[in-house]
């Protein structure tokens, strides 16, 4: 039984890491046609703690969208994401 217990507690500190790493992913967007954010984050959940970098490129036609992130949880797991968007 402590070994079923054990492997549910491990699967909530996993999860648990995971939503703090999702929080931490910056979605800024620049304030105009042509320009470039750059962001940082933190996460936390449930006492696990993520930190975040991540950057948005909006096109000189202001119809294009491009995000990319990373985040890293305080056990060394990573997470990546990529966006593009197009507005008509």
């Amino acid at each position: 039984m402590n070994a079923v217990q054990n492997s549910v507690n491990a699967t909530a500190r996993e999860a648990f890491a995971g939503v703090a790493a999702a929080m931490a992913m910056p979605n800024l967007t620049p304030s105009q046609p042509g320009k470039t954010v750059v962001a940082a984050g933190v996460g936390n959940y449930k006492g696990y703690t993520a930190m975040g970098l991540g950057a948005t490129y909006r096109s000189r036609d202001s119809r294009w969208l491009v995000n990319a992130a990373a985040s890293l949880t305080q056990h060394g797991d990573t997470g990546v994401r990529a966006q593009v968007g197009y507005e008509f």
